[in-house]
């Protein structure tokens, strides 16, 4: 429910973007990623990061 919300908002404005944490392990918290999860999200966060920059470019 809360990632629909986030995935709507991200389609709605041009400069946001979700990133999806499929695949990813948390910690028994649930709350945080074991390391290889942390630095996988990291790298999903860089790639969403550049492909705005790349949009903002073209525009």
């Amino acid at each position: 429910m809360v990632n629909d919300s986030q995935i709507a908002v991200a389609e709605d404005m041009e400069k946001v973007i979700f990133v999806k944490r499929d695949g990813l392990t948390s910690l028994e918290d649930r709350t945080h990623f074991d390391t290889r999860s942390q630095i996988e999200f990291g790298k999903r966060y860089a790639d969403a990061y550049l492909s705005l920059e790349d949009r903002k470019g073209g525009q």
